[in-house]
C-alpha cells in the first residue's frame, strides 16, 4: 500500500505538537525576525550616524572632484579670452569629421579666417579694446553658423569654423562668403569707439580623402589664393 503526502501534511515541531506547513513558515519568519531585532539593538546608534555622515561627505567630494575635472577637461579644449573651442579641440573636431566622411561617405569644409593688420588695432586702440574686438569677432562667429558647427580660435587674430556635414563646395563658399561680408561689414563699437575689421579666408571642402594635415594645409593654401586674386584687382 502507498501513501500519498500532500502539500499541507502536518510536521510536528520541537515540542512534539503538529504544525501545518504554513503555520511552520510563519514561526520561521517570527524567529528571523527576531534574531534581526536583536543585532539592531546591538548597534551603536551614535557610530551608525558618524558612517553615515563619512558616506555622504565623500559622496559629496567626488561629485565636486568630478565637477573639477569636467572644468579642467573644458579649460584644455577652449580659448581663455573667447571661449571658442581652441586649436587642440579643432584638430579632435576634424578627426572626427574625417573619420565620419569614411564611414559614410559624407563631407565637411574648414574655413580659416584671419583678421587683416589687427596689430594696427592694438597700436591705436590698446590691447583692452584689442580683446573686446576679438571677442565681439568670436561672438559673431557663433551667431551666424549651425549649432552643429565648431569655430575656433587658432592664433591671437585667426579663427577657424567647422562646417560638419555640408552638401557641396558651392554651400562651403556660399556659407563661408556669406560669413566673411557679415564680419567685415559689421562695425565693433568698444568703449564708445567704432572699429571696422576687414578679414580674409580660405577654405577646404574635404572628405574621406583627407586628414587633418592636408585639410589646414589646403584652406591655408587656398587663402593665399584669395589674398593673391585681391591684390592682382588692386594692381
Amino acid at each position: 500500500m502507498r501513501v500519498h503526502l500532500c502539500h499541507n501534511t502536518a510536521i510536528a515541531d520541537d515540542k512534539g505538537e503538529w504544525m501545518s506547513r504554513k503555520e511552520r513558515q510563519s514561526a520561521m519568519t517570527i524567529e528571523d525576525l527576531m534574531d534581526v531585532k536583536g543585532d539592531l539593538e546591538t548597534v551603536d546608534m551614535d557610530k551608525l550616524g558618524e558612517l553615515v555622515e563619512q558616506f555622504i561627505d565623500l559622496k559629496k567630494m567626488s561629485k565636486d572632484q568630478i565637477d573639477q575635472i569636467n572644468a579642467l577637461q573644458e579649460d584644455a579644449m577652449s580659448d581663455p579670452l573667447t571661449g571658442v573651442a581652441n586649436q587642440r579641440m579643432l584638430e579632435r573636431e576634424l578627426m572626427r569629421a574625417v573619420s565620419i566622411a569614411r564611414r559614410y561617405a559624407r563631407h565637411s569644409a574648414l574655413v580659416v579666417i584671419d583678421i587683416d593688420d589687427f596689430k594696427s588695432i592694438n597700436d591705436i586702440f590698446g590691447y583692452e579694446v584689442g580683446d573686446e574686438v576679438l571677442m565681439n569677432i568670436s561672438n559673431l562667429i557663433r551667431q551666424n553658423v549651425r549649432p552643429t558647427d565648431l569655430v575656433a580660435r587658432l592664433d591671437k587674430d585667426e579663427f577657424a569654423v567647422v562646417f560638419n556635414e555640408i552638401r557641396s563646395l558651392e554651400d562651403t563658399e556660399f556659407r563661408a562668403t556669406d560669413l566673411v561680408d557679415t564680419l567685415s561689414k559689421t562695425p565693433h563699437i568698444v568703449g564708445g569707439r567704432q572699429v571696422h575689421i576687414e578679414v580674409s579666408m580660405g577654405c577646404h571642402y574635404f572628405g574621406a580623402e583627407d586628414d587633418v594635415a592636408s585639410i589646414f594645409e589646403k584652406a591655408d593654401a587656398d587663402m593665399l589664393e584669395r589674398s593673391a586674386s585681391v591684390s592682382t584687382k588692386e594692381d
